[in-house]
């Protein structure tokens, strides 16, 4: 493992009200902030999604990193590493869980969740994506596999083995039948196809939860269309119904951010319940995040963060600017949701057929300062840098460079990982095949 110090540069302020448009000093409002930098790992075979969570129920997270593995004129299987914390942040140990020999193609985001019920955390893994359907030859890679949790080990259950023509990002549980048996509820996606073989398409799908391997059935059942790749439940408008809410990209009519109403849960009239999607925002373009933090901003509210995926420099440029937005919500969520950009400076490179890019990506959220107020952690994606929207103060965010020259970048976790009081960041680089540990030294 390697370490090495180095300093943020401080690239933009930005408040409510007032945008700072200038290159600033390296010292924050907080004085000067150096981050040491950790290798975990720099051999990391295109790390992507990363999740922490203790699995052995030792009171020590695991880091378990996604890895696609890198794609040429094929798409090889991926693989994803539980990587144990020894006594020091520099000591890691790797630990398989998924490898080639699962043929899973772009394992995404673990999803940790005991579904066997028996106190142990499992493992879900969501996978496919359209590359594998775009490369010549290329055939569809989507799937679900859980990885039950057996105390000794993890065995491998397919729920849907990994050629569906849908991928998958991510998934949620909840008990739509009221049999006391989790259902899972996930959002399949799928790329058009060239002169108009198929077309954009967003089903949120929910398999129906059953006592014996693989626990789920492999039949989806449709709630609706639309919605996106890291769907979120939550009651929005407080009804005693859970919700749905997520970014949009490849839904055919596709909204910047979208949510499903439960307006009725299921029954014998309707199997499926009834939902309706509202339109969070579709001004902004194509996105690929949205997530609800509560005290967000020390007032004891919760706000939506949202990360649209553009790309203003590619031949036929997007006309929306790559971003990061909180959003209000209102008391009747089916009305106009205010926004306020909290970034600035996130542009991504141009790209080409073979390596279509698009800024930012994925986030993560907590105090990365010590002030006591929730950080954002920014994957650039497409822009090869790492940024830091730090909360100066109650709403107003200064964004930070925190790593220049590391593309595709993935994980963007904020956890203490040495339980020293003080967060980290985790990020990873697919480019770089690196996962990195960001120190801050206070």
């Amino acid at each position: 493992m390697a370490t090495k110090r180095f300093s943020i540069k401080r690239f933009m302020t930005v408040g409510m009200t007032a945008m700072s448009l200038s290159i600033l000093s390296a010292s924050s409002l907080y004085g000067d902030v150096t981050f040491e930098r950790i290798t975990i790992d720099k051999k990391a075979n295109g790390p992507a999604f990363s999740k922490l969570a203790d699995l052995n129920l030792d009171g020590q997270e695991e880091l378990i990193v996604s890895k696609f593995g890198k794609i040429g004129m094929r798409v090889p299987p991926g693989e994803v590493t539980i990587y144990k914390k020894g006594s020091s942040l520099s000591e890691w140990e790797k630990i398989p869980l998924v490898t080639k020999a699962d043929g899973i193609r772009f394992p995404n985001k673990p999803v940790v969740h005991d579904v066997t019920k028996n106190g142990r955390p499992d493992i879900i893994i969501p996978s496919g994506f359209l590359v594998c359907e775009v490369l010549p030859f290329g055939k569809p890679c989507g799937g679900l596999t859980l990885f039950e949790n057996t105390g000794e080990g993890f065995k491998k259950h397919d729920i849907i083995k990994p050629s569906y023509y849908l991928f998958f990002h991510g998934a949620q549980f909840i008990d739509l039948t009221g049999d006391g048996i989790e259902d899972l509820i996930t959002v399949g996606e799928r790329k058009g196809g060239p002169l108009g073989r198929t077309k954009d398409t967003a089903i949120t799908m929910w398999f129906k939860g059953i006592p014996e391997p693989p626990y789920f059935e492999s039949k989806p059942r449709v709630l609706a269309n639309g919605l996106g790749a890291l769907p979120t439940l939550i009651d929005l408008n407080n009804d005693g119904l859970l919700d749905i809410a997520s970014a949009e990209y490849f839904y055919g009519d596709a909204a910047s951010f979208a949510w499903l109403e439960q307006v009725a849960p299921l029954s014998a009239e309707n199997p499926n319940g009834l939902w309706q999607r509202h339109i969070i925002d579709d001004e902004v373009g194509p996105a690929i995040q949205l997530s609800f933090v509560d005290d967000l901003y020390g007032d004891g509210k919760r706000k939506a963060i949202g990360s649209n995926h553009t790309n203003t420099r590619k031949n036929k440029p997007d006309p929306w600017e790559s971003a990061i937005y909180v959003y209000d919500i209102p008391d009747d969520p089916r009305q106009p949701w205010k926004k306020t950009k909290i970034s600035e400076g996130i542009v991504s490179r141009p790209g080409n057929f073979f390596a279509l890019q698009a800024a930012p990506g994925i986030f993560g959220t907590g105090d990365l300062s010590g002030n006591g107020l929730t950080d954002i952690l920014v994957s650039g994606d497409g822009d090869d840098r790492v940024f830091w929207l730090e909360q100066t103060e109650s709403g107003s965010f200064s964004t930070h460079v925190l790593a220049e020259d590391f593309g595709q970048a993935g994980a963007m976790l904020v956890s203490d990982l040495d339980q020293d009081g003080n967060n980290e960041a985790i990020i990873s680089s697919y480019e770089k095949n690196e996962v990195r540990i960001l120190k801050a030294i206070r």
